[in-house]
């Protein structure tokens, strides 16, 4: 077994008296348990003498906690009273799946669950299995393929294979920019240029684009099944508005002719309860449903003036566990989204996580909100994990990038948020917070 993580060789220290990282001192104790509940503590251990190897080796030789044998099996133990007992579970008991799903609704958790419902995909860990960009936007093994290393590389609870926001779009009869290894879709110039211009086309699940994502979602089911959380993704309707109609022309319209966006949003609407639906009953657990009403576009008021109805519709609609995603700094309608019926909301690091938590209680779990600019793209694990302790004591839910990563993320960062998780403890559920 390998030393946990160590701190880099200080001026003047030799190699050998190298301690280990905040990172590795939680690493170490996680190893130990996770031996003794396989059933695999050791009787002996031969260790270098190195500092960081036996800071590693020491927490492996710890005996079991009380009331937990050799093995890992779970033992009653007397209290003081008699008539009180406990039974004491091993440190991690949790598929990733359930862990995932109970953070959702703030359950109790074995360690802090840790995902992403949008791209984790970075052009090495596309290298990584062989699947790249634009093949997995649209063939489904390729897809899948790709999705699956967000759990089998990267060890998060949960995969996600609809990378782009495009799909909806493309089977609407958008023209599709697929974009390269190098770069993500998107789409080109307005398609319509008013409500009524709205058509469903009779085989919106059967374009390529859809199908593609639908296939994805029974493949994984086939492939993980119910071990791994799988999350689907549908655009919401003021997303999808900026596709049909180009952001400017249609975030002007919010001024100019409001009444046109309403009906167009009414009849979008359709379009994101139909992807997410089908996306349920190919093999998603959850689905995201990404609506950029950002706090860097719009005013906070336009929520409740123009979405919070049609989302309420949604979340009442698609039969299923669901996911908000929004852009930005969103503290100053975060108590909207709350009141739409959301059960999680994916945020980004502009809204402290504290600040957040503040904000909505435990009336909606949270989820993210680990810096992609900064801490994913351009930092290192260490301070990938002091992003995710401090996202975790904030109170949030789960764990994982504000958004869809940059291309260029190190795969050593993206690996590292799981790796911090694995560090840390176990939560029980928050109580009932409704007032």
């Amino acid at each position: 077994m390998r030393h946990a993580k160590a701190s880099p060789q200080g001026p003047g220290q030799s190699d050998h008296d190298r301690a280990l990282a905040r990172r590795g001192e939680r690493q170490a104790p996680a190893m130990g348990r996770l031996l003794l509940e396989k059933g695999l503590a050791p009787q002996a251990i031969l260790s270098s003498s190195a500092l960081r190897a036996r800071q590693t080796a020491q927490p492996v030789l710890r005996p079991a906690p009380a009331g937990l044998a050799q093995g890992g099996t779970a033992l009653r133990r007397k209290k003081e009273d008699e008539h009180v007992s406990d039974l004491k579970r091993p440190a991690i008991w949790m598929s990733p799946k359930r862990r995932l799903l109970s953070g959702m609704f703030g359950g109790r958790v074995d360690r802090p669950p840790v995902g992403s419902p949008t791209s984790i995909v970075s052009q090495e860990l596309m290298g990584m299995v062989d699947a790249r960009f634009p093949q997995a936007h649209l063939e489904p093994e390729t897809m899948a393929r790709l999705a699956a290393a967000g759990y089998e590389v990267l060890g998060y609870d949960c995969v996600m294979p609809v990378f782009s926001v495009v799909q909806e779009a493309a089977a609407l009869g958008c023209t599709i920019d697929w974009g390269a290894a190098d770069m993500m879709p998107a789409a080109k110039g307005s398609f319509w240029a008013k409500a009524e211009d709205y058509r469903l086309p009779s085989d919106f699940l059967q374009h390529s684009a859809m199908a593609c994502v639908l296939q994805a979602l029974s493949l994984l089911r086939r492939q993980l099944g119910d071990h791994v959380a799988i999350v689907g993704k549908a655009m919401g309707p003021w997303t999808l508005g900026y596709e049909v109609y180009g952001v400017q022309e249609f975030l002007i319209k919010t001024i100019l002719d409001p009444d046109d966006i309403h009906r167009l949003l009414g009849r979008l609407k359709e379009v994101t309860i139909l992807s997410a639906r089908a996306q349920f009953e190919a093999g998603a657990d959850v689905v995201c449903i990404p609506d950029h009403i950002t706090g860097n576009l719009v005013r906070p008021d336009m929520y409740p003036q123009f979405l919070l109805p049609v989302h309420q519709e949604i979340v009442a609609a698609v039969g299923g566990p669901v996911i908000l995603h929004c852009c930005g700094n969103t503290l100053d309608r975060v108590a909207y989204f709350v009141e739409a019926g959301w059960d999680c909301y994916h945020i980004e690091s502009a809204v402290d996580a504290r600040q957040a938590r503040a904000k909505v209680g435990h009336r909606m779990s949270l989820w993210g909100n680990v810096n992609n600019s900064k801490t994913l793209l351009l930092g290192t694990p260490d301070e990938v994990e002091q992003e995710v302790v401090y996202t975790w004591e904030a109170g949030f839910d789960i764990i994982g990038p504000e958004c869809a990563v940059p291309l260029q993320t190190p795969v050593a960062n993206l690996k590292a948020i799981a790796e911090a998780a694995q560090g840390l403890g176990p939560r029980e559920p928050a109580g009932l917070a409704w007032e």
